[in-house]
């Protein structure tokens, strides 16, 4: 599965492979701080626009039934000063401010029908109050023609207010409920959206943790072959297979350096051998020259002469060879002292790699160190926010607290108006006046209750969304604590690795010394070959001698015979 990418892999510096794992991860952190805050400011935003919608409808519905019950107040006003001595003029305004705010309600059911949710009921809304004005106005108009026939049917105006308020209460709670049903649908896609992407976080965590596993494949197993190869090299196993020449990073340099290393000694065990030989066939050969000398002699001198100085020659021959055979191996000993030293310079160039090795590795600890304190910071600041989130709870409890009063005080206001009721009912006809009064001040608190109890809801959600954001900025925070402790073992996986190079550096010198120690071998081996060339002179010279002393011997022996000879004559 993993060897054609650590193929690849091979082809490419260490430095290069080490460095691209904290980047990697750097990369995938900034992405998933990114994805989370854009989902959180997504879902926010929906949220938020959803509760702005709900609101403007709420406060549209309100301002309707306000309109209605302030046209209904002024309808009974009205109806309650014909005929009591007031001006046809002031009365003729009520029609106009009752025309007015007729219109005004219609206007209002229009911008609320513009709700695809509430359209229909809208449009029930808008029948009844052109049947609500219908009938007020046939109710004005028979109360300027008698008054107590009108009255009777401000009983069915009454009726039809309290149905259209029914109505307008109920399409209230539909935009409630709407409003709540789309903030959960919301939710409910934020919640989506979350389990997609901590499903992509796996994902890419996945092939983050393949890309790392990989490169440190890439880099342990050349290195284990090179340390293997090393260490039989050390032993004198001269024939182990040296691999990974091939690739182009700094383990194949090693590789070649290790592969040259083992050429050379294997050359210079071949010399050696060559040179023992040809020493052990030179001392053959002399001492067949001498036993074939001295056999000679002692069989006749002239024939152990004549011999003797055949061999004498053949020596000075092999003398010959000899010295040539010890100058090429002098030639070949420089040759791989020349070899060592490039050896030895390659070893140090490794070196001086695993050293530049070692200070980016610093570096990137130090990097790691910096992304460190960076996430520190993060934590922090999430800190802030929530106590931000705190100190926001707080202060929707105290707006609590205050509309609770101020139901309290509707209520209380509700009881004085039933009671002011009461006593109208008791004066007869001159309370009437302050009933009508009486009865808006009792709609007005009851508005007040409406209003304090959708007050009271309303915080109740910013409370629980408020809750909700405190619970996400304590999962930022754990998820940033996460973060860090995954950097500080990153760090740590780096220490390894730099502690692994400065292995790597001490196996560099061992190996730059046995270099040095193979040149000082060679150089030994060259002044042998030339000793050898030395003495390979002296034996030439020597057999010069040996062939005049021979020479001598011969005339000698001959005049020697001849004496005998002629004394025996």
């Amino acid at each position: 599965m993993f060897e054609r990418p650590i193929a690849l892999l091979r082809h490419t510096p260490l430095a290069a492979r080490i460095t691209v794992a904290p980047f990697i991860i750097l990369a995938l952190t900034a992405f998933l701080l990114v994805m989370a805050d854009r989902q959180a400011r997504t879902a926010l935003s929906a949220i938020d626009s959803i509760h702005v919608q709900a609101a403007e409808r709420r406060i549209q519905a309100d301002a309707l039934i306000a309109v209605v019950y302030q046209t209904h107040s002024d309808v009974s006003r009205h109806l309650a000063l014909v005929d009591s001595g007031t001006s046809e003029a002031k009365l003729e305004s009520m029609r106009k401010a009752i025309a007015a705010n007729l219109a005004k309600a219609g206007g209002l059911a229009d911008k609320l029908k513009s709700d695809p949710s509430v359209a229909e009921a809208m449009a029930d809304i808008q029948t009844r109050l052109a049947n609500y004005a219908k009938a007020v106005a046939q109710m004005n108009d028979m109360a300027q023609s008698d008054r107590l026939i009108a009255i009777p049917l401000m009983s069915h105006v009454d009726k039809q207010l309290a149905e259209m308020a029914a109505k307008i209460d109920a399409t209230q709670a539909m935009i409630e409920a709407g409003a709540v049903d789309a903030a959960q649908k919301t939710r409910d896609a934020a919640d989506e959206a979350a389990r997609r992407f901590w499903i992509l976080t796996a994902v890419l965590m996945s092939v983050f943790i393949s890309v790392i596993l990989l490169v440190v494949r890439s880099i342990t197993g050349p290195l284990g072959h090179q340390i293997q190869a090393m260490r039989s090299i050390s032993k004198g196993h001269l024939e182990t297979l040296v691999d990974g020449t091939e690739a182009r990073d700094e383990v194949g340099s090693m590789a070649r350096a290790l592969k040259v290393f083992r050429d050379n000694a294997l050359e210079a065990e071949r010399l050696r051998a060559e040179q023992g030989r040809m020493a052990a066939e030179a001392e053959r050969a002399k001492r067949g020259a001498l036993q074939a000398m001295a056999e000679t002699v002692e069989r006749e001198a002239d024939a152990a002469v004549g011999n003797v100085t055949a061999r004498t020659q053949a020596v000075m021959g092999r003398a010959d060879d000899m010295e040539v055979s010890a100058r090429r191996v002098d030639a070949k000993a420089q040759s791989v002292a020349a070899a060592a030293q490039q050896s030895l310079a390659n070893a140090q160039t490794v070196a001086a790699a695993a050293e530049e090795l070692t200070a980016s590795i610093d570096q990137i600890r130090g990097q790691m160190g910096h992304s460190t304190e960076v996430t520190r910071r993060a934590v922090d600041t999430a800190g802030h926010a929530r106590s931000t989130m705190e100190d926001l709870i707080k202060a929707v409890a105290r707006i609590g607290d205050v509309a609770g009063l101020i139901a309290d005080i509707a209520s209380q206001t509700n009881l004085l108006a039933l009671n002011a009721t009461i006593e109208a009912a008791r004066a007869g006809d001159a309370g009437k006046g302050f009933a009508v009064v009486a009865g808006e001040v009792k709609n007005l608190a009851n508005q007040t209750s409406k209003s304090t109890e959708e007050i009271n809801r309303q915080i109740a959600e910013i409370r629980a969304v408020t809750d909700d954001s405190v619970a996400a900025v304590k999962q930022v925070i754990a998820a940033i604590t996460e973060i860090e402790e995954i950097s500080a073992t990153i760090a740590e996986a780096v220490g390894q690795q730099g502690e692994a190079t400065q292995e790597i550096a001490r196996n560099i010198v061992q190996t730059t010394s046995a270099a040095q120690e193979v040149s000082a071998n060679i150089g030994e081996v060259s002044d042998e070959a030339s000793q050898t060339g030395g003495h390979a002179a002296q034996v030439r010279a020597m057999a010069g001698e040996v062939s005049s002393a021979i020479a001598t011997l011969q005339q000698v022996l001959v005049r020697v015979v001849h004496d005998s000879v002629r004394h025996a004559g």
